[in-house]
């Protein structure tokens, strides 16, 4: 059946051939397209899959939008050398996550600077000095024990930074890495 055709007010539900439900309301007829059996089960049993793909589309926006760090850099400290998973980050909070892989106790500590990081200034002892001209503290971990793992967060602006071991003796014997933030 094509078209409305108008009877009266009265409610009609027919079928026409072929199982396509006919509802009869308000003087029109109207024919279904698909059949109620099949529209029911769409919007008990797919639907609600439906809903999955977004659910996962703002899990993985909230995800990426908290914190900056996003699992941090990962810094290897050992005798007499410091590596780095990463030699840049966004500017911001930036998480290092230290790990002395050497027996003996180390440190980690954030200087920001132009020099290049094997022009900081020294001591007699071979100790950088934090105070010193073209160098800025940010932040350190003190006494990293041999096999031990720390975390420093530290909120960095976009510039230039090195990393060292600040013990006598080690930064002079090539513990330091340069790291930027963008």
């Amino acid at each position: 059946m094509t078209g409305w055709r108008n009877v009266g007010t009265r409610v009609v539900v027919s079928t026409i051939s072929g199982g396509v439900p006919i509802f009869v309301s308000g003087g029109f007829v109207h024919a279904r397209v698909c059949d109620v059996r099949k529209e029911a089960f769409v919007t008990r049993h797919i639907r609600p899959w439906l809903a999955v793909p977004v659910v996962v589309l703002v899990l993985a926006f909230v995800t990426a939008s908290c914190g900056g760090d996003e699992g941090g850099v990962g810094a290897t400290l050992a005798d007499f050398s410091i590596t780095l998973d990463s030699d840049s980050a966004p500017a911001g909070e930036v998480t290092f996550d230290v790990t002395n892989d050497a027996e003996q106790t180390h440190e980690f500590v954030v200087f920001q600077t132009d020099l290049a990081e094997d022009q900081l200034p020294t001591n007699d002892e071979g100790v950088v000095d934090e105070e010193g001209e073209g160098v800025t503290l940010i932040d350190e971990i003190e006494d990293v024990a041999g096999g031990s793992s720390q975390s420093l967060t530290v909120n960095l602006d976009a510039g230039s930074y090195v990393l060292i071991c600040n013990l006598p003796g080690h930064y002079q014997q090539g513990m330091h890495a340069s790291f930027s933030a963008t």
